[in-house]
């Protein structure tokens, strides 16, 4: 062989070894494979679920070597390009085969270290901030279990974290008397990644006796809820169940995200809604969700959740205006910047705190409270003692305007005179009432005649029934009611229900030995839900009291606040001394069904104590201690994919008071340290975060100012508190004072509040409030409200992934008032005008809301058992896009019989509403609603409401509504 046939013959077997050997190497690395993949739709942003969840990234491995392959893995956390956070390359050895790794088995999560802004933000709020990231897996030192080498590997995925602050309520404000009969509910929206509004789920619920706002909006059947999309503003449907006089009501607004995108819902499931497009909501602007056909899921803080407001709705905006003057106490009334403490810490009878005694959503009294108060406000007793009493009351009030009390609106359009309204639930969520009068016949000499007497209470107080070493005293109402609907809609009643309410106390030995024994017994329960029904036993000797049952115990803002608890607890108040403890479960387990697709929840227990010395009217002082838990089998180990984790939280909370009588001030400190863990099934160190508030209160007879100043930084969290988030700061002040001898009277209030004091977490968002109330008579014959309030909230733009969003709502009304007699009849014309203006602008675009409501009262009180009233009113609402019109008419009477022992009110309401340009419905609904005193202090209350409904379009049918209730009330 010559050398060039040698050196071409070595040439093609280097080359061949080589192809060889390339070819080896190709399928050693093919034999191995990793993809790793994102399962959340909306991924934890929480670090420290990593260790236990399933549902933040997988891991997909293929391996087909035959043989183990063994690797360095190391987890990096890139965010725009930059790496922010890994673990460092960890030995891991994978089989032979396909196998998909959860995420706490892809490697050890506890040695994941961040860096930069991204460690400040999880360091402080343990989490990570908003912004698109990969997350990459890199295999290196790759080789098969026989030593083969497998080259290097790397497989990443986008993870986009979004974890914004729940929307904030503007209107009706926390606690306000509402007498607009369709009002505008609004609210700050909460934006997407991409700049856009996210949905919004509404739900609004009537509040029964003795729940909480929390526990009402958890429990109760919805009244009216629904999905919109694109709005922040709806006016309340025209279709929807009617509010009644005097009830209380709770809403909530929650940020969410339908699953299959919107627009694919074609109903919805609520209870009385229509379809899509009627009922005074401009299908335009709106898109419904079937939340059974369509579900949808909930993100964010507080899973998304808004605080919970509540508000009282009145017709006449007359006595509306005197009860929000009513209301006005010692604490901040801007509720939108929250409350903080106890500052209704006054001693009532029996030892109790008064903060023990009223619910912190509304600052009212308890439920028994507020019926006994109700109760006892509606007895008409038959002696003279009574007129004489009432014309007493009458003349007072000629030589203090103060005390003057607002015709009423017997024949409003939408409701019964408080006289008839619910006396369960009727009463105003403070001691005051909502107490009903028939106006006067004023003689033409301006001289108050005796009428026929109306609400006044009883010149003999109920003293009990039964002997003197077991007296019962308290009030009760049984009741039962029948329902039927036929046409279109979902029913918004159960066809048969009833319900027992008692607030009775047992005196054992003369009394000696108190024994409250409170319950609510309700057939209108929703299963899926959080328990309606609720029994307490509370018995009282001297300075020490026990409770069993259900229980809503408050011991202070940042631990016990807000919850109630099915278990047991005690109460000591040894001279100068108070203890106190609580115990038992706070929520029920929530397992979502193909039927009920509720958003799951744990089931979560709480025990709480305090120690407090001092005068709770004073000086004193007072620490808490709360520790909540979640029971994390309580789901049955089901995982949601919407990151519910097990939680638990431990509070310490001292508060501090100091008075000074002379001056008039009184001074409130509290601060608070929490251990939040938000995944006990993780080994993951608790986050640790801190609380600082400070309240001062300047107060006279005649004038009131207070301040408030309250620090949480992103780390705190409390469990027994719902309306509190972290990571934010508020400042607010308010004022009011009476001039003029009374006739003048102004308040006011101012609020900052700056969410997302961490700004490496979340964009930072400036809320700004300012609101003037004022009420002005002159005369006993003549008066005017006037309400103006601003309210601005404007959220910065974070990482491309927001363009910033601003909001504006503003709210203008006037109320005036005024009584003349002529031909020997007393004329009482009361009306109001109120516009409310909101602008939003998101994303660089605009989505402004714009409503005009109207409405007019004219009572003829034609002799002292006869009044008359006609009633009307009118409500735009511009959406930009679409125009809803609703308006309303209806003649009343009440007529008082058989010396006011039998009181009858009837009603008919006509009215008509239009949606863009999808035509007119029509609606009647006659009322009627009789109330016979039988017996002295006993009463049975008879009540029938009709209603037909008609659609503008032909093809929705139209739906006719029946209710008929028998109640049996007694004070004792």
């Amino acid at each position: 062989m010559s050398f060039g046939s040698r050196f071409r013959f070595a040439f093609l077997l280097l080359l061949g070894t080589l192809l060889l050997l390339g070819g080896g190497t190709a399928r050693a690395q093919s034999s191995f494979s990793a993809t790793v993949g994102r399962v959340s739709l909306l991924p934890p942003p929480y670090p420290s679920t990593w260790r236990s969840s399933n549902t933040f990234i997988t891991l997909a491995v293929s391996n087909s070597s035959n043989e183990p392959v063994h690797a360095d893995l190391q987890i990096s956390v890139l965010r725009g390009g930059v790496l922010v956070g890994s673990t460092p390359p960890l030995p891991r050895t994978y089989g032979a085969g396909y196998v998909v790794y959860p995420t706490n088995l892809i490697t050890d999560w506890s040695r994941m270290v961040f860096q930069g802004d991204v460690r400040k933000s999880v360091d402080e709020t343990g989490r990570l901030p908003d912004g698109s990231y990969n997350i990459c897996a890199d295999f290196t030192n790759v080789r098969t279990a026989s030593g083969v080498p497998i080259g290097s590997l790397q497989t990443c995925t986008t993870y986009i974290v979004f974890y914004p602050k729940p929307p904030t309520l503007v209107f009706p404000e926390n606690g306000s008397i509402v007498s607009v009969p369709l009002p505008v509910f609004q609210w700050t929206p909460v934006m997407s990644q991409v700049g856009l509004q996210l949905p919004h789920w509404f739900r609004l619920v009537e509040m029964l006796p003795g729940q909480t706002a929390p526990q009402a909006i958890e429990a109760n059947r919805p009244i009216y809820e629904a999905l919109f999309n694109k709005t922040s503003a709806i006016p309340y449907p025209a279709s929807a169940p009617l509010l009644v006089e005097g009830r209380t009501y709770a809403w909530r607004v929650q940020a969410a995200f339908p699953l299959g995108g919107l627009g694919s819902g074609t109903g919805l499931r609520s209870f009385g809604a229509p379809p899509v497009g009627r009922g005074g909501m401009p299908s335009p602007s709106f898109t419904i969700i079937d939340f059974g056909k369509g579900p949808v899921i909930t993100f964010g803080e507080n899973d998304g959740k808004s605080r919970v407001y509540t508000f009282t709705w009145v017709s006449d905006p007359v006595r509306a205006a005197k009860l929000r003057e009513s209301r006005t106490g010692s604490t901040l009334t801007d509720d939108r910047l929250g409350t903080f403490g106890d500052a209704r810490d006054e001693p009532v009878p029996g030892g109790a705190r008064a903060s023990e005694q009223k619910d912190p959503e509304n600052g009212g009294a308890n439920f028994a409270d507020n019926l006994i108060h109700a109760l006892v406000s509606l007895w008409r007793p038959g002696d003279g003692a009574a007129v004489r009493s009432a014309s007493g009351l009458r003349m007072k009030s000629n030589l203090d305007p103060r005390l003057a009390q607002a015709p009423a609106a017997p024949g409003s359009p939408t409701s019964m005179t408080p006289a008839f309204a619910d006396t369960a639930s009727s009463a105003a969520s403070d001691s005051t009432a909502v107490v009903p009068t028939v106006p006067e016949a004023v003689p033409s000499d301006g001289a108050p005649m005796e009428a026929t007497p109306t609400a006044v209470a009883p010149t003999v107080q109920p003293v009990g029934v039964g002997p003197n070493w077991a007296k019962l005293h308290g009030s009760a109402s049984l009741s039962g009611e029948t329902y039927s609907r036929d046409g279109s809609g979902a029913p918004t009643r159960p066809d048969q229900s009833a319900r027992v309410v008692t607030g009775l106390t047992v005196g054992v030995v003369g009394d000696r030995i108190q024994v409250p024994v409170s319950a609510l017994v309700s057939g209108d329960q929703v299963s899926y839900r959080q328990n309606i029904n609720q029994l307490a036993v509370s018995p009282r000797w001297q300075w020490a009291g026990l409770t069993a049952g259900n229980l809503a115990p408050q011991f202070s803002n940042y631990t016990l606040a807000d919850a109630t608890l099915l278990g047991g607890g005690f109460e000591l108040h040894p001279k100068r001394w108070r203890l106190g403890f609580a115990s038992g479960r706070a929520r029920k387990a929530i397992v979502p069904t193909l039927e009920y697709p509720a958003s799951p929840q744990f089931a979560r227990s709480m025990t709480a104590g305090r120690i407090g010395y001092g005068d709770p009217a004073a000086n004193s002082v007072e620490v808490s201690v709360l520790r909540a838990t979640d029971d994390a089998g309580s789901l049955g180990g089901i995982e949601s994919t919407l990151a519910i984790t097990p939680e638990a939280n431990t509070v310490y909370s001292a508060r501090f008071q100091g008075v000074m009588p002379v001056r008039h001030v009184r001074a409130q400190l509290e601060t608070a340290l929490s251990r939040y863990d938000r995944d006990r099934r993780s080994d993951a160190s608790p986050l640790d975060g801190h609380a600082l508030g400070l309240q001062l209160f300047h107060e006279t007879a005649l004038s009131h100012m207070g301040i408030k100043a309250e620090y949480l930084n992103g780390g705190f969290k409390t469990l027994g508190n719902t309306g509190i988030t972290g990571d934010r700061l508020e400042l607010g002040a308010n004022a009011r004072v009476q001039m003029l001898k009374g006739k003048l009277s102004l308040d006011g209030t101012a609020g900052l509040q700056n969410e997302g004091i961490n700004t490496a977490a979340i964009a930072d968002t400036r809320r700004r409030s300012y609101g003037v109330n004022g009420s002005w008579q002159p005369a006993m014959r003549f008066g005017t409200d006037a309400q103006f309030s601003i309210y601005t909230s404007e959220s910065d733009g974070t990482d491309s992934l927001l363009q910033g969003s601003r909001n504006t709502t503003r709210l203008y009304a006037i109320s005036p008032h005024t009584t003349w007699n002529y031909a020997g009849i007393q004329h009482s014309v009361s009306c109001s005008a109120m516009l409310q203006n909101s602008k939003n602008r998101s994303g660089g675009t605009p989505n402004n809301t714009e409503s005009l409501t109207l409405f007019a009262n004219w009572a003829l009180g034609i002799s002292p058992p006869w009044t008359v009233t006609i009633s009307g009113n009118y409500s735009r609402t511009d959406f930009d896009v679409s125009v809803s019109e609703v308006s309303s008419v209806g003649p009343g009477f009440t007529w008082n019989a058989f010396r006011s022992r039998v009181l009858t009110n009837a009603q008919v309401q006509f009215m008509r509403s239009r949606n863009g340009n999808s035509g007119t419905d029509y609606d009647v609904a006659p009322r009627v609603e009789t109330r016979w005193e039988f017996a002295p202090h006993q009463a049975i209350v008879l009540r029938g409401n009709y209603r037909h409904f008609k659609y503008a379009n032909g093809l929705t049918p139209l739906f006719d509504e029946r209710t008929a209730s028998l109640e049996y009330v007694t004070n004792l």
